[in-house]
């Protein structure tokens, strides 16, 4: 039987480590703000003509390397929560990632 205990796994601790520098290395290469009002705060990740996957169907970990392969195809930018609102609804499936950890 597994214990159960609060401190996670080194593995899962060296995922969200890697999964954030990948994160704020693609952020860096696309700009580091908002496209459209300059802000660096509640950034997302949008797709300047629509995706052509359904996000529902890939899971959380694989989209970031998606997002870094349509950003070398110059397929995403970044803009901030309000500024995607503004062009759509955005939600979790635009990219947004959230607050650091």
């Amino acid at each position: 039987m597994h214990r159960r205990t609060d401190n996670p796994a080194p593995s899962t601790i060296r995922n969200r480590r890697n999964r954030a520098r990948r994160l704020a290395k693609l952020l860096k290469q696309l700009g580091g703000r908002c496209q459209e009002c300059g802000s660096r705060r509640h950034l997302t990740i949008d797709h300047i003509y629509g995706r052509d996957w359904d996000i529902r169907k890939v899971h959380s970990w694989k989209r970031l390397r998606i997002y870094e392969e349509e950003a070398d195809a110059g397929k995403v930018q970044i803009l901030c929560l309000s500024c995607n609102s503004r062009k759509g609804q955005p939600s979790a499936d635009d990219g947004y990632f959230g607050p650091e950890e």
